[in-house]
């Protein structure tokens, strides 16, 4: 199979040579390739199971924890990520400007629960 790609958006897939100009061809045989994995759950702030531990850590702790969990995801395969409970607009915005290495970001906002529920 061949596969063209332009500014990061797959064009073609033919079980045939595609013929372009001016393109770096890659041979990939006996290899796999696919596109990017998708999580929908994550907590990119989390950096332990027990709450009280997280909620005890500063902003840039957790920050810190969050560019190394994200630059993982992204080398794992994961090109897109939505954080439920925890992603803010500040992660978001680093990520879209580049300035942290990390897969395309969506963000839930705070979680809602009643009192005495998850995480309370």
């Amino acid at each position: 199979m061949s596969v063209l790609i332009e500014g990061g958006t797959i064009r073609e897939v033919a079980d045939r040579p595609i013929k372009a100009d001016d393109v770096l061809r890659i041979d990939v045989a006996g290899k796999t390739l696919m596109p990017g994995l998708i999580d929908l759950h994550i907590h990119s702030y989390f950096s332990d199971l027990n709450a009280k531990v997280v909620d005890s850590r500063d902003a840039p702790y957790r920050t810190a924890h969050a560019v190394k969990k994200l630059g993982h995801a992204l080398d794992c395969g994961f090109t897109t990520v939505r954080d439920i409970g925890g992603g803010d607009f500040s992660l978001a915005s680093a990520i879209a400007d580049g300035l942290i290495r990390g897969p395309r970001f969506f963000y839930a906002g705070k979680v809602l629960s009643m009192t005495g529920g998850h995480v309370d």
